[in-house]
């Protein structure tokens, strides 16, 4: 995990816009899901506010994440949200130096005892 990296995308919807962007969303979730060294990615919604769009993804380096911002997949995006956000998007990567799974930290559940 130690040259895994984190990437957290905030992007705010144009009112009238939320079914296209949703859209938009959900198709570059599955697209982005599948490009090289990416492990997990994943779209939200805030749950205050509903034009507030959240992308979570892990790669397994910040040379995934590099590649995959100069794709083909990562430039279409971009391309078609224009006029559907209300200001322009942050996008931030964090280098991980360790995890810990919830499941090594959680007392265990006792349905799960021998």
């Amino acid at each position: 995990m130690s040259d895994a990296v984190i990437a957290i995308g905030h992007l705010f919807g144009a009112a009238g816009y939320a079914e296209l962007l949703r859209e938009l969303l959900r198709e570059h979730e599955e697209r982005a899901s599948r490009e090289p060294g990416c492990r997990l990615f994943h779209v939200g919604v805030s749950l205050s506010d509903s034009d507030h769009y959240v992308l979570t993804q892990e790669w397994d380096d910040a040379a995934a994440v590099a590649a995959f911002l100069r794709s083909a997949t990562f430039y279409d995006f971009q391309r078609r949200l224009t006029g559907l956000l209300t200001q322009d998007w942050r996008y931030r990567v964090y280098r991980i130096r360790d995890a810990v799974a919830l499941d090594e930290i959680a007392p265990m559940d006792p349905r799960r005892a021998d």
